[in-house]
C-alpha cells in the first residue's frame, strides 16, 4: 500500500486535510494551507478517519490509505452477509466477493489502493442498498433503521453521490408496487425526518463556523461538475458503459447480463426479486452519473458490487448444475469437480490481481509526473540526501505537500517558491518541462540531473 507515493488531486488533498486536522484540531472545517478548505467541501468522515490512523500508525501513506483498505474488505463481508441472509447460502456472497475483488478497478487506483472517498463511499452505498431491499422483503423496522445509518453515514463520506442510487429503488418500488404501502407508515416519514436533520446539521454547523460554506457546496456538489464539464473530463454519455465492458471490469462484465436474464428467467421468487432490484439499481445509476458533464472513471464504483452480485447469479447457477449433475458422485468427488469449476474460473483473474498489486508501476505517461514524489519519499525516509530544499512547481501540489510536511518535521526545512520570481544563488528542484524551459530562457543558471526527471538548478 505504500509502495506509490500519494496520489495528486484527491488523495493528496484528504492527506493534507488529515494532516492539518491532526495538527489543528478541528473537526468540523476542514484546512488546506492553514486556510479553510473551501475546493474540497464535502463532508469529512474519510478525513476523520486518516485522523484516527495518523494517530496509530503516525503520519506515512498508510495511515492515509487505510481507511479505503478496511471498506474494501468490509464491502466483502457485506456480500457475503446478504448472501446468508436473504439467500440462505454465502456461497454467492462469497463468489460476488471474487468478482469484486478481480475486477480490473476495485482494488486499485482511486478505489482500494488509494485514499480517495470511493471505497468508504461504495461499502456504505451498498450497505444502504441491501439493508434496505431487506427491509422491504422482510418489513422488520431494524433493517430500515440500518438503511438510515448507513445512509447517513455515506453522505457524510461524499456527499450526495451516494443519493443517485436511490431513483433505481423508486423504480424497483414502483414494479414491485410497494411504495404506497412505504409512503403509508409513518415510520418512513420520522426516519427520513432524522436522518435530513442529522445531515443538515453538519452543514450548518460548519456554516457557523466557516461563514459562506454552503455557497461553495452550492457550487461544487448541487450541480457544478454535474451540470459544467470540470478539468477536461468530457466524454460521451456511453462512457461509463463502454469503461466497463473495455477495461474496468473487462473480465465480468458479459456475466452480469446474462446473470440477470438467468435470474429472472430460471431463479426462484427471491432470486427474480433479487435480480430486478440489482438491475434497476445499477443500470438507473449508471444512466444517471452518464448525464453528468464531467465524467470520470471512479464515478462508477458504488455500481460495482451490484453488477459483481448479478454476475454471481449465473456463476453459482452454474456451480449448482454443476453439483446436481455430480450428486450420484461420491461426496469427496462432488466437492472437487465443483471446486475444480470455481479454480478454473477464478485462477487466471486472481494471478492478474496478485500481479498487479505485487509488482505495482507507474504508468508509463505518468512516471516523469512522480518523479518528484518518488524523490521527496526518499528524502522522508531518510534514504536520500537532498541536493536543495526550496521547489518550483507550477501545477497542484498537494501530493508534495504531504512529504515536504513529513521532511519538514524531521528538521529540514522545504520551501515552495515562484518560478518566476527567481535570484542569484537560489538552488531550486524543478520536475515539470514547462518550467525547467522557463529557467533555461530566462536566467543564467547551471543544471543538473538529481534523481530520473528532477533537476537542480542554480541561479547565477
Amino acid at each position: 500500500m505504500e509502495k506509490l507515493p500519494i496520489r495528486i488531486w484527491d488523495e493528496g488533498r484528504l492527506s493534507i486535510n488529515a494532516l492539518e486536522m491532526n495538527r489543528n484540531g478541528d473537526y468540523i472545517v476542514t484546512y488546506y494551507e492553514g486556510q479553510p478548505d473551501h475546493w474540497n467541501t464535502k463532508p469529512p468522515l474519510m478525513i476523520w478517519l486518516q485522523v484516527g490512523m495518523i494517530k496509530l500508525f503516525g503520519v506515512r501513506e498508510l495511515s492515509i490509505r487505510m481507511p479505503s483498505a478496511i471498506a474494501v474488505v468490509f464491502t466483502f463481508i457485506t456480500l457475503i452477509w446478504f448472501s446468508r441472509k436473504y439467500l440462505g447460502s454465502y456461497k454467492p456472497g462469497m463468489i460476488a466477493s471474487m468478482v469484486l475483488a478481480t475486477t480490473e478497478c476495485y482494488i486499485n487506483y482511486h478505489i482500494g489502493r488509494t485514499g480517495d472517498y470511493d471505497a468508504l463511499l461504495t461499502l456504505f452505498s451498498t450497505l444502504t442498498c441491501l439493508e434496505f431491499f431487506l427491509y422491504v422483503e422482510t418489513n422488520r423496522n431494524r433493517y430500515f433503521v440500518f438503511t438510515l445509518l448507513f445512509l447517513l453515514l455515506s453522505v457524510y463520506t461524499k456527499s450526495i453521490q451516494s443519493l443517485l442510487l436511490f431513483p433505481g429503488i423508486l423504480i424497483y418500488l414502483i414494479h414491485e408496487r410497494k411504495l404506497t404501502s412505504l409512503l403509508s407508515k409513518p415510520s418512513t416519514y420520522v426516519g427520513a425526518f432524522i436522518c435530513t436533520t442529522l445531515i443538515l446539521s453538519y452543514y450548518i454547523i460548519r456554516n457557523i463556523k466557516d461563514p459562506g460554506f454552503i455557497n461553495y457546496v452550492s457550487e461544487n456538489e448541487l450541480g457544478g461538475r454535474f451540470l459544467s464539464v470540470q478539468s477536461d473530463q468530457n466524454h460521451p454519455f456511453t462512457y461509463y458503459f463502454f469503461n466497463l465492458i473495455e477495461s474496468r471490469m473487462r473480465t465480468w462484465w458479459i456475466a452480469f447480463p446474462i446473470g440477470i436474464i438467468t435470474g429472472l428467467l430460471y431463479g426462484d421468487d427471491k432470486i427474480k426479486r433479487l435480480s430486478r432490484y440489482l438491475l434497476f439499481v445499477s443500470l438507473t445509476y449508471l444512466v444517471i452519473i452518464s448525464m453528468s458533464k464531467t465524467k470520470l472513471a471512479w464515478y462508477d464504483a458504488p455500481a460495482l458490487p451490484f453488477l459483481a452480485l448479478g454476475c454471481s447469479i449465473l456463476i453459482y447457477t452454474i456451480f449448482q448444475r454443476i453439483i446436481t449433475a455430480t450428486g450420484n458422485f461420491p461426496k469427496y468427488q462432488n466437492r472437487y469437480i465443483s471446486g475444480f469449476f470455481l479454480l478454473l474460473l477464478f485462477v487466471t483473474p486472481y494471478q492478474i490481481l496478485f500481479n498487479r498489486n505485487l509488482n505495482t508501476t507507474e504508468n508509463y505517461w505518468e512516471k516523469s509526473y512522480y518523479d518528484l514524489s518518488y524523490y521527496l519519499k526518499g528524502i522522508s525516509r531518510g534514504k536520500i540526501t537532498p541536493a536543495a530544499t526550496t521547489i518550483c512547481y507550477k501545477d497542484h501540489k498537494a501530493h508534495l505537500y504531504f512529504y515536504t510536511e513529513l521532511i519538514n518535521k524531521n528538521q529540514i526545512i522545504f520551501k515552495y517558491k515562484d518560478y518566476t520570481k527567481l535570484n542569484s544563488g537560489d538552488s531550486v528542484l524543478v520536475v515539470e518541462d514547462e518550467v525547467k524551459n522557463y529557467v533555461r530562457n530566462n536566467y543564467t543558471s547551471i543544471e543538473s540531473n538529481v534523481y530520473e526527471n528532477v533537476g537542480m538548478f542554480i541561479i547565477k
